[in-house]
C-alpha cells in the first residue's frame, strides 16, 4: 500500500499555489505574471505592479502603489495613494485613501464601492 502512495505522489506531484504577500519592507516591484493575486500588509512602502493582476488587496497604511492592470482592487488600509492604469472593480473600505484610475477594463468606468466618505476615488484627467 505504501508503495502505491509513493508511486502516486511521484507520478502526480501536487502544485502549491500561494499568493504573493508583502508583510515587511518599504517597497518592491512585482510582475503579476509570477503571481496575479497580491496583498500588501505593510506600511509606508512604494510598490509597483507590472502586467495583469487578478486581485490586489492593500491592508497596510501610507503606501504609494502604482498598478498597470488589475481585475479587482481592494483597499482596507488607510492613507494610501494608488494610481491604476486599468481596473475592473475598486472596493475601498479603509479611510483617507486616494485612488486614481485611467481606464476601465470593461465598459466606461470600473465598478466602484467606497465605504468611507474620507476616501477619494476618481478618474485621472
Amino acid at each position: 500500500m505504501l508503495l502505491r502512495i509513493l508511486l502516486a505522489v511521484a507520478l502526480f506531484p501536487t502544485v502549491a499555489v500561494a499568493d504573493k504577500t508583502f508583510t515587511k519592507g518599504t517597497g518592491d516591484t512585482w510582475d503579476c505574471a509570477k503571481d496575479a493575486v497580491v496583498t500588501i500588509k505593510t506600511a509606508k512602502g512604494t510598490y509597483g505592479f507590472l502586467g495583469e493582476c487578478k486581485k490586489i488587496s492593500i491592508t497596510g497604511a501610507k503606501n504609494a502603489v502604482s498598478i498597470a492592470a488589475v481585475g479587482k482592487l481592494l483597499v482596507s488600509g488607510s492613507d494610501n495613494l494608488i494610481d491604476v492604469e486599468q481596473v475592473d472593480a475598486i472596493v475601498v473600505n479603509g479611510a483617507k485613501n486616494k485612488v486614481t484610475w485611467k481606464k476601465a477594463g470593461k465598459g466606461d468606468k470600473p465598478k466602484i464601492t467606497s465605504g468611507n466618505k474620507s476616501n477619494h476615488v476618481a478618474q485621472a484627467k
